[in-house]
């Protein structure tokens, strides 16, 4: 597509998006919101995407929909953490604070302004580089499901050293290698709450790599402050 045509369609995103937000017309800016943020995706117009982010994350945050927009928002962060680029990732974090805010979740709001007022990422590059391949690691097969996924295999899968792992996973997520498997597995569970209505949350933690049904349940209750079958209730809607 010619820059002109980009251009063009780009500004009549906008001009719909500023008339649905200004009468209001929640479906329709949803709609919107969504095409825009495909839309800068596909153009690489990263700027424009996370600004269609956050008026995304405001709509369903004023229709009461907190769950949906916290979801957009870890959305727009992954991709912001995909692109490194900290200053998006900071303005997330302060959009998510302000969500919990807003529903007296004080102490994650607290939580989430302390975190986007510190440095998003931490390492150098070599340890940056070795945390995206566990990544791609893990997500080849589906490995973070694997319950006996442990740190001595995958140090000697990505040529390093255990010590080294821990080191660089602490230093560019903030988190120990075991909570950032957690996370992964967290996520896909969440995904499993959406679309899989067949499968009991007992099944959905043992599929996702929890041993331990408590350790699912606790893991899950922090990030998203209910529990898995609130989270599915509400989900369902």
């Amino acid at each position: 597509m010619k820059k002109k045509n980009i251009d063009a369609e780009r500004d009549a995103l906008s001009i719909r998006l500023r008339m649905y937000f200004q009468y209001f017309n929640a479906d329709s800016a949803v709609i919107a919101g969504k095409e825009a943020i495909h839309f800068a995706r596909q153009h690489r117009l990263y700027d424009d995407m996370f600004a269609s982010y956050q008026n995304l994350i405001k709509v369903y945050n004023a229709q009461g929909q907190t769950l949906i927009a916290l979801r957009s928002a870890e959305e727009a962060y992954s991709e912001a953490r995909e692109l490194q680029d900290k200053m998006q990732m900071a303005r997330i974090l302060h959009v998510m604070a302000e969500i919990y805010y807003t529903v007296g979740q004080n102490d994650l709001a607290f939580r989430y302004f302390s975190e986007c007022l510190e440095p998003v990422q931490q390492g150098d590059s070599q340890q940056q580089k070795l945390v995206d391949s566990l990544r791609d690691c893990l997500l080849e097969n589906a490995i973070f499901t694997q319950p006996d996924v442990n740190a001595d295999t995958l140090a000697a899968t990505l040529a390093t050293n255990r010590t080294y792992l821990f080191k660089a996973v602490k230093n560019v997520t903030g988190s120990s290698l075991q909570e950032y498997i957690n996370d992964m597995r967290i996520d896909e569970a969440r995904r499993m709450l959406e679309n899989n209505p067949e499968l009991t949350i007992e099944n959905i933690a043992e599929d996702c790599g929890f041993i331990q049904l408590r350790t699912f349940y606790r893991n899950f209750k922090e990030r998203y402050q209910m529990s898995p079958a609130q989270y599915r209730k509400i989900a369902k809607g």
